[in-house]
């Protein structure tokens, strides 16, 4: 984190965002469509990692913020289980795909600052982290 003052300034867009994540993550993947970036969030006092897909969208006529990350393979754990170990997390929904059950969070664009996207970007990882220890005891899933 920084205390710089356009750390609070408003991004104007997405194309802001990727220059800010570039900048501050030069390890982040920019994904080809340029509509999404992977993540992989590390702790400094944890060797735990969560990967993370972060994506841009319009919905209702808005831009949004999407971030997924994977919780537990799908042959390891059944729906009831996941459901049930996300029903008390303070942010997003459960997803899933042909492999995994995903936790998902989505934020309006509008006021997004560097400062709330990684407060927002550490919130969701460290959910997805804590329950994907819960789910997998403690193997990641990435």
């Amino acid at each position: 984190m920084t205390d710089a003052p356009e750390y609070d300034v408003t991004l104007a867009d997405w194309s802001a965002l990727t220059a800010y994540v570039k900048a501050r993550w030069p390890e982040a993947e920019m994904g080809e469509d340029g509509a999404s970036f992977s993540l992989l969030w590390k702790w400094d006092d944890s060797k735990r990692t969560q990967m993370l897909l972060v994506r841009t969208l319009r919905l209702a006529e808005r831009p949004w913020v999407e971030w997924t990350s994977a919780l537990a393979e799908r042959k390891n754990i059944d729906l009831e289980t996941a459901v049930t170990a996300i029903e008390n997390a303070v942010l997003g929904r459960l997803e899933r795909d042909e492999k995994y059950y995903c936790l998902s969070h989505l934020a309006r664009f509008e006021g997004l600052t560097p400062r709330l996207f990684d407060e927002l970007t550490s919130l969701f990882a460290g959910t997805c982290d804590n329950l994907e220890e819960e789910l997998t005891g403690g193997r990641d899933v990435h």
